[in-house]
């Protein structure tokens, strides 16, 4: 009796009219990177890095958002909502407040047509009962109280795009050759992973090395180490 009691005085407290709009955040980016310029001279230890690029464009949106601690919404005796962490719930929209901002509208799938909206600050600050948001939002209680929640940011890339994301990693030196790593990259999933890998292999006494557009000067080379000189890029 008392919940019930606590249920009907709390969402007494209204947080105002409220109607659904488009809720649009997100951008075009420009990642633009290169660890080298010529006539670099470089020690490169087993497993590191001799160079690496990257040059691509991607658009990024938040259309998700996460619970930082799972928490549950007070509704009944036997209908409380419960939303655990470290799940993904959709941004179906917004809502203005009175300061013209735009809140995140999120959808519960395990309670439909029950959403929630958060504040500036991503915390609960209310919830709407219905199919549409032609109604007054009602702060329900929670618990733990004002439960945060982290934007999720969705990375995709622009089709036909350029794409460039590649790294010459040292592996090693065995008694009769140089050993080196190609990997390349590519957007899997909406996350940047290895796509290819491909093996490079000198002669221990080299004094030069070459691939693709790159030519660099070898100073020194043992087995924990290479030591290097950027002559060239084209």
């Amino acid at each position: 009796m008392k919940k019930i009691l606590s249920l009907i005085f709390i969402s007494l407290f209204f947080v105002g009219c409220a109607k659904i709009v488009p809720y649009k955040k997100g951008n075009v980016e420009q990642v633009h990177y290169k660890s080298y310029k010529i006539g670099d001279v470089k020690k490169t230890y087993v497993g590191n890095q001799i160079i690496e690029e990257n040059n691509y464009t991607f658009k990024s949106s938040y259309g998700a958002v996460e619970a930082k601690e799972s928490f549950t919404i007070e509704m009944s005796l036997n209908s409380d909502i419960f939303v655990p962490k470290d799940v993904k719930y959709d941004i179906i929209g917004g809502v203005k407040n009175k300061n013209g901002d735009l809140q995140p509208v999120v959808s519960l799938p395990s309670s439909p047509n029950f959403w929630i909206v958060l504040n500036q600050d991503n915390e609960y600050a209310g919830s709407n009962i219905g199919k549409s948001f032609h109604q007054k939002l009602i702060k329900l209680k929670t618990e733990p109280m004002n439960p945060k929640f982290k934007i999720v940011k969705d990375i995709r890339p622009i089709p036909g795009a350029n794409f460039v994301y590649f790294e010459l990693v040292y592996t090693g030196k065995s008694n009769d050759s140089v050993n080196i790593l190609y990997r390349e990259y590519n957007f899997i999933e909406q996350t940047i992973r290895p796509a290819f890998n491909q093996k490079l292999t000198y002669p221990v006494n080299v004094d030069s090395i070459r691939f693709r557009n790159f030519k660099f000067k070898v100073l020194e080379v043992n087995d924990e180490y290479i030591k290097t000189k950027l002559v060239s890029d084209k």
